[in-house]
């Protein structure tokens, strides 16, 4: 018994150690491509811009963390920075249900006065991997701004560097954490998806 706690406790430690070097792989990388909310006339205009989807409401409207990245796409638009817009998100149909994380969001900036014709919908971003790498094999673009939260893009434009995209990102940053353990939640979390994001983005590349 002694040894295989000796074993797990040699595990648990490797495993720390592997997921601490994914994350410093991510944060490396991206670090320098990252715009934070008071940088918005550092964007080059005309950007493709990547909107990252996230949960709605049981009444298909958007969530605040959905809204808030709507809202940072609005203000890139509003200083003439966006000349396309991508609206990546999951879709699911059911039979008295759906689940449309990608059609409020359109909706919102057609309200606002951006035309319809600079914005496309992704349905099928399942996740960050799968809506960076849609951005080339869907989109055929080979450069882009994704926005997302600040706890979120070192991931996301890391992943999009590892595909070969020109990536960068722009901080959403409308509304405040409603609690600091959200905020805890969403910052723990990212070192665990830095090993699967490394994982994906360098050694399987799926």
């Amino acid at each position: 018994m002694k040894k295989v706690g000796k074993y797990i406790l040699y595990l648990i430690i490797f495993t720390m150690i592997i997921v601490g070097i994914s994350r410093w792989r991510v944060v490396s990388v991206s670090e320098s491509y990252i715009f934070n909310s008071n940088e918005v006339e550092k964007v080059e205009k005309c950007q493709n811009v990547l909107l990252l989807g996230a949960k709605v409401k049981f009444d298909g409207t958007m969530s605040p963390i959905l809204k808030e990245r709507a809202m940072a796409v609005e203000e890139l638009y509003n200083n003439d920075k966006v000349c396309k817009i991508i609206i990546s998100g999951y879709k699911e149909v059911g039979d008295d249900y759906i689940y449309d994380e990608v059609s409020p969001v359109r909706q919102y900036f057609v309200n606002q006065g951006i035309p319809e014709n600079i914005i496309s919908s992704d349905y099928t971003g399942i996740d960050t991997f799968t809506s960076l790498k849609n951005v080339q094999d869907i989109f055929g673009l080979d450069d882009v701004v994704i926005v997302t939260q600040k706890f979120h893009l070192p991931r996301a434009v890391y992943i999009g560097r590892a595909l070969g995209l020109d990536a960068s990102g722009f901080v959403a940053y409308k509304f405040p954490y409603p609690t600091k353990t959200g905020m805890y939640k969403d910052i723990v979390r990212e070192w665990p998806a830095a090993l699967k994001a490394v994982w994906q983005s360098e050694i399987i590349k799926n």
